[in-house]
């Protein structure tokens, strides 16, 4: 995410690291990916691949396992490690689920009134990790927040 939180815009991530991507396909591996329809349909490679990719919607998704709501996508959870990979409106609801959150900043600016951000949380429940700048692109760093007890 940007500095003022953006995710996405007209329906895409508007920047490109390469770095990003190849961390995000290591982390993701063998694990659940929950998402939702408009994330889905933003991949260029679908399904993601070594992955159980389900997608929260009340839409028919013929070509993916889908759920109408994600208490019933986690139930379906086939691995034991699960990562809600967008967009705003499922990290919104899943925020209440997860046991860490991990965020890579990015540099860019993006000014568009219609730029999706993360959903508005309390940052004072979460505690941040230190910045870890990425190995392969100095530009990016990666932080994990768990939550506060």
């Amino acid at each position: 995410m940007t500095a003022d939180h953006v995710i996405g815009l007209d329906g895409k991530i508007p920047w490109h690291y390469p770095a990003d991507l190849r961390r995000f396909k290591r982390l993701t591996l063998n694990s659940t990916v929950i998402m939702g329809r408009k994330t889905w349909e933003s991949l260029t490679i679908r399904p993601l691949p070594e992955r159980q990719n389900i997608v929260v919607t009340r839409n028919h998704q013929p070509e993916i396992e889908h759920y109408p709501s994600l208490q019933l996508a986690l139930g379906n959870a086939q691995y034991d490690k699960i990562w809600f990979i967008g967009g705003a409106e499922i990290y919104g609801e899943a925020i209440n689920y997860c046991n860490s959150l991990d965020v890579t900043h990015v540099p860019d600016t993006v000014d568009d009134q219609k730029a999706i951000r993360f959903p508005s949380i309390d940052w004072s429940q979460w505690e941040a990790q230190s910045k870890i700048q990425y190995e392969d692109d100095v530009r990016l760093y990666h932080q994990q927040f768990t939550p506060r007890k």
